[in-house]
């Protein structure tokens, strides 16, 4: 569908740019009752540093610019509250699946034959 208006062009440019982005986490490794090792994030900050978003149009580009930047100082105060909680609670899972809880199978063979 061709939109053909002034304030929304069918075509044009636009770029996200995002330089110095800051993430820090403190953290710890637990041991679990099966002796698997299990990371605990205690502190989560994030920081976007210079982002800036760019369009042809310039009403959009302040639009959009703003837009933008309220949704990352929104997503970046959410994880300095809720950080550990989504990485403890919601992450944790999901990673400790995926890198087999952790364990490396190593299969060594054998140094003498018989």
């Amino acid at each position: 569908m061709e939109v053909d208006t002034w304030i929304i062009p069918p075509k044009s440019d636009m770029m996200f740019d995002m330089e110095n982005i800051d993430v820090s986490f403190s953290t710890e490794l637990e041991t679990t009752s099966d002796g698997f090792l299990k990371p605990k994030f205690w502190e989560v900050s994030l920081n976007w540093g210079q982002s800036s978003f760019y369009h042809e149009n310039f009403l959009l580009a302040m639009l959009f610019d703003n837009l933008i930047k309220q949704s990352l100082i929104i997503v970046q105060n959410a994880v300095y509250y809720f950080g550990d909680v989504i990485l403890n609670s919601m992450l944790e899972p999901v990673m400790t699946k995926i890198f087999y809880y952790y364990q490396i199978p190593i299969h060594l063979a054998p140094l003498f034959d018989g």
